[in-house]
């Protein structure tokens, strides 16, 4: 009931995935009702026969309205007010289902209220005890305003409607809200089996070839690309194993995960290791390269480092990642000039 029939720490890695679903849904659906709501108040407006729902149509497209401009501006980085918003979105409209069924039409049977109740609550994915908590409020109150204000003849047919679709509803959007939390859950193992590296964790060489394109487009002023080579894997595996080779190389991903971040740190190959960095200065790359390489050196692994930055202007980032490799080619030569190639990469 409080993570959709989902562990709590699946929901946790896929909660971004959800707000980023739900802020989608609530604007298409918020366009809908607003164009509706137009299209009805333009209508009344000029029918003196509507009178009574003049005020209505316009006071819920004004709501509608208010709605919209939070989720546009305001939502993408505040998930309570998101969730806050969707609440309002659905209350509004569940409101407007009990005027209209109770209030402009006591003689009859509300079915508005009753295709609210049991649409509205699956249009998002929520906690399960959200909804039904939701329901359970909307449904008590209409009830009550039915036996207060509508005609004998159809209380009972209201009443026994809303408590019976109710009841399916709060059956319906439990199974939808569970059913669309394990399409995410899936959807982001998936995702991670084919974007992540399984030893060190770091975005892998498919997700890399993937997300080039889009790197030209998140900088302003510059664009770095931090290329990172580990000396010696090959040696540190015949000396004392692939396990402590595999060890190495999930430290020092770790490192430079922590440095440069886990959504712009990538492993392309067996001992290579890519970052980028939008807008950094040269001497903040500097600095987070020497902190890295220090890390790694009080463990005694060793890595040859090499970085590029060029301006976010006409940028060409097959030049900027040559231009990295090649550094690090200079920086692994010098190494080697340093230690000799008896003693390349790892040492007692």
């Amino acid at each position: 009931m409080l993570y959709a029939g989902a562990k709590r720490e699946d929901t946790i890695l896929v909660n971004a995935d959800i707000q980023r679903s739900n802020r989608s849904r609530l604007l298409f659906f918020l366009h809908i009702v607003i164009a509706f709501l137009a299209v009805l108040s333009i209508f009344a407006l000029t029918n003196s026969e509507l009178i009574e729902q003049r005020k209505i149509y316009i006071s819920l497209l004004l709501i509608e309205g208010v709605l919209a401009l939070i989720n546009h501006h305001f939502t993408q980085t505040r998930p309570f007010l998101l969730n806050l918003t969707i609440e309002l979105f659905l209350s509004s409209l569940l409101i407007y289902g009990i005027i209209l069924g109770v209030f402009l039409n006591p003689t009859e049977y509300s079915t508005s209220f009753v295709a609210f109740i049991l649409t509205l609550p699956i249009l998002f994915l929520r906690r399960p005890i959200v909804a039904i908590a939701q329901i359970l409020l909307f449904v008590s109150l209409f009830i009550f305003l039915v036996v207060q204000v509508e005609s004998p003849n159809v209380v009972f047919g209201d009443v026994l409607n809303a408590t019976v679709f109710g009841a399916g509803s709060i059956v319906l959007s439990t199974y939808i809200m569970k059913t669309m939390m394990q399409n995410q859950i899936l959807k982001f193992k998936t995702a991670r089996i084919a974007n992540e590296d399984q030893l060190t964790g770091l975005l892998n060489r498919n997700c890399y070839e993937t997300q080039l394109k889009n790197y030209p487009s998140l900088c302003t002023k510059t664009l770095s690309c931090i290329y990172i080579d580990v000396n010696g894997l090959h040696t540190l595996n015949n000396q004392k194993g692939h396990e402590a080779g595999d060890k190495m190389l999930r430290f020092i991903a770790k490192e430079f995960q922590m440095r440069f971040g886990k959504n712009h740190t990538y492993r392309i190959g067996g001992d290579e290791y890519v970052a980028f960095a939008m807008d950094s200065n040269n001497s903040t790359i500097a600095q987070k390269i020497q902190k890295c390489v220090q890390q790694v050196k009080s463990q005694n692994y060793h890595v040859a480092c090499g970085y590029f930055t060029a301006p976010a202007e006409n940028l060409d980032i097959s030049e900027l990642i040559k231009s990295a490799e090649s550094n690090m080619y200079t920086a692994k030569s010098e190494y080697y000039s340093k230690f000799g190639v008896a003693q390349r990469g790892f040492r007692e």
